[in-house]
């Protein structure tokens, strides 16, 4: 779900950028509505959209061994080769942080809101009822 929000934003940031670039100072208003509208519903669609790469694999290496002068391939015979295991030490702090950006920006986007809606009804209330 993150990465198709993040593809989303992506592709939705290029659009809007060659509208602001391209399409602003246009006068055919038509169809910089119809383009930010098919924009916003092409990068929704974007997301879904995986392009397939085909990747050739690689002959696997011949391996000599001492007793046969023949070679062999790798996965007939086991070589017992020393391998270093790594441990990943430290913890993945980029989820924490964008959920902390997101949890910010929510908490701040709700009391504009909430502040919004306290004024209005404020204004309803001085307002007098009959100067229509």
């Amino acid at each position: 779900m993150e990465v198709y929000l993040l593809k989303s934003t992506a592709s939705l940031i290029v659009l809007l950028g060659i509208y602001h670039l391209f399409l602003e100072k246009e006068k055919m208003h038509t169809f910089n509505r119809f383009y930010l509208l098919f924009s916003l519903l092409l990068s929704f669609t974007i997301p879904f959209i995986t392009i397939e790469i085909a990747v050739e694999s690689l002959p696997k290496p011949l391996l000599l061994s001492q007793s046969d002068p023949i070679p062999v391939l790798a996965q007939d015979k086991s070589i017992d080769v020393g391998v270093a295991t790594v441990q990943k030490s430290g913890k993945n702090y980029i989820p924490i942080i964008l959920w902390s950006l997101y949890a910010l920006t929510t908490l701040f986007l709700v009391i504009r809101f909430g502040k919004n809606i306290y004024d209005l009804i404020l204004k309803a209330k001085k307002n007098p009822k009959g100067s229509l």
